[in-house]
Order: structure tokens, then C-alpha cells, then sequence
């Protein structure tokens, strides 16, 4: 009961699969003998009998009776095969525990994370060779240029420089020409004269060279 399986629903049909001259051919006196009320048991065991027939042939002894009856040798269990559903919502299903339901799409969870895992797996184990082979391509589609260590500084260093200039820019307070005319613009911002140096890469307080002087401070 505390299992998954516990919801799982028995052999059905979808639905009326035999007509009643279908059914008195392999059961005489379906409609005149039997009570309706047992009647609508017997599509489930029809569909339970054509689900487990091959664990029938192999369990059973040959010579058992089942295998001499009319529903077996009329051919009627080939048409049915492919009628019987095992395990879906052909049927709806009653009193079923909520936490079985819980449990149900838990398992559904739980094995589309494995699956998702696996392909996350599997695409991290060829991503390095994708990527070297896209770079490949890339370069072997351009000329070849030769890089050193001081090409790669230089460029660093004027991005740098560029982004300074631009953060700069940005925070200079300059009159709007398009300002009416009884708006007074801000006052300029007075220069600091705070500056600073990039060598090395690096951007610095202190100019290329300076070093601190090797004294104390009461000789100053």
C-alpha cells in the first residue's frame, strides 16, 4: 500500500471491445444465463486472462482446460492484445490513498533529474573538445597572429586607459546647451589635480619608479 505499484491499475479495456454475439460465441448464455451484475466483472477478467496469456502458456500444463476453450481457440485473444492498458488513466481509479499520488509524481521527479543529470554529464565531458574545435575553426579561418606576453599588457593597459577616460567623462558636470535660459548651470567642478599611473599593466598611485624615501619621519 505504501508503494507506487499500489496505484498502478489492473488489465482494462477502454471501453466495449467484444459485441454480445462476440461474447456469446465464447462464453454460451453471456446474455440469458449470467446476471448482469457479473457481467461487469468479466471484461476485466477477459482483459487480465489476454494480458498474462504468455505467463499462461508457460505456467499452465498443456492440457488444461483453459487452453481448450472457446475463448482461447477462437482467435478472439489476437484481436484483443493490443485493446488491454496496463498502468494508464483508460480507467479512473478510486481509493487511492493521496501520498500513494505524492509518491507517484515524486518517482517522476526523481527520474527526470536522473535523466537531466546524465545529460548535463554528458555534455560537460565533450564540451572541452567542442569548444577547442570551435576555436580551431575560428582561428583557421583568419591569418595567424603571434601573441606575446607585452602585445597582451599593451592591449590591457588601453582598455584600461579607455574605461578611465569614459568613467571620467561620465562624472563631468557640463551645462545642457539645450537648457532654457532661466536655469543656471552648475558650477564646474574644480580640477584635484589627483592622478594616476598604469605600468606594468596595473594602474597605480605613484609614477613608474618612485619609491619611498629611507628615512624617518621626524628627519623630514
Amino acid at each position: 500500500m505504501n508503494s507506487v505499484d499500489f496505484a498502478v491499475l489492473p488489465p482494462h479495456f477502454a471501453g466495449a471491445v467484444l459485441s454480445l454475439e462476440e461474447w456469446e460465441s465464447v462464453m454460451p448464455g453471456y446474455t440469458t444465463f449470467y446476471p448482469a451484475s457479473f457481467r461487469v466483472a468479466l471484461p476485466f477478467l477477459l482483459a487480465s486472462i489476454v494480458h498474462h496469456r504468455t505467463w499462461l502458456q508457460h505456467t499452465l500444463d498443456q492440457s488444461h482446460p483453459l487452453f481448450c476453450s472457446l475463448l482461447w481457440t477462437s482467435g478472439l485473444m489476437t484481436k484483443l492484445v493490443p485493446l488491454v492498458h496496463l498502468g494508464s488513466m483508460q480507467n479512473s481509479a478510486t481509493c487511492i490513498p493521496p501520498h500513494v499520488s505524492l509518491s507517484q509524481r515524486l518517482e517522476r521527479v526523481e527520474s527526470g533529474l536522473t535523466s537531466m543529470t546524465a545529460t548535463i554529464n554528458s555534455c560537460l565531458s565533450t564540451l572541452p573538445e567542442a569548444l577547442s574545435s570551435s576555436v580551431a575553426a575560428a582561428l583557421s579561418s583568419s591569418p595567424p597572429i603571434a601573441l606575446n606576453w607585452s602585445m597582451v599588457d599593451e592591449r590591457i593597459t588601453q582598455m584600461m586607459t579607455a574605461i578611465l577616460a569614459e568613467n571620467k567623462q561620465c562624472h563631468t558636470v557640463c551645462a545642457c546647451p539645450n537648457a532654457p535660459e532661466d536655469v543656471v548651470p552648475d558650477p564646474p567642478v574644480p580640477e584635484t589635480g589627483f592622478r594616476m599611473w598604469t605600468w606594468n599593466g596595473k594602474i597605480h598611485n605613484v609614477p613608474p619608479g618612485f619609491a619611498f624615501p629611507k628615512c624617518k619621519t621626524c628627519d623630514l
